[in-house]
């Protein structure tokens, strides 16, 4: 179906998709944007930086929070946590990732600098479950690192 999407894509415009960067991920939106729309790539991680000002506020705190769906190895590779890591170790800010999963070989991302990473699932559950529960274990989740953390700043 994709080849077929390109090719009249490619008939109809004369322009190849697969000359595009991002043409395979998500139904090769990406191409289209880029190839028929001239729009411009930009990492997730720049836009969220050029939005939220956030490495104004990662200078600032004493303890940086970042997270996603999952974690795993994958991590390493462009998404936003380790991008948070990285501006995070510039100003020497310790980082902790709280996730929906903690999946394969995310141990190795310590070696990137992670003080702590955690999941939000406490239990076994399917992918809708996980979901609607989301907000609750998220909010329990950060509760008991906070009891955490305050015990250990009282110290």
């Amino acid at each position: 179906g994709m080849t077929n999407y390109r090719d009249q894509l490619l008939r109809y415009t004369h322009i190849d998709l697969n000359d595009f960067e991002g043409g395979g991920a998500a139904g090769g939106i990406g191409a289209v944007l880029i190839g028929i729309l001239h729009a411009e790539m930009i990492p997730g991680l720049q836009l969220l930086l050029s939005y939220s000002h956030l490495e104004e506020h990662i200078k600032d705190c004493d303890l940086v929070i970042t997270g996603e769906g999952q974690t795993d190895l994958q991590t390493r590779y462009g998404k936003v946590p380790v991008g948070v890591l990285q501006v995070a170790k510039k100003y020497g800010k310790p980082v902790i990732c709280i996730s929906g999963a903690l999946g394969l070989q995310y141990e190795e991302l310590y070696e990137l600098g992670f003080i702590g990473m955690f999941s939000i699932s406490d239990r076994a559950m399917n992918f809708r479950q996980a979901l609607d529960q989301a907000p609750q274990k998220l909010t329990a989740c950060a509760h008991s690192l906070m009891k955490m953390i305050r015990y250990f700043v009282k110290a």
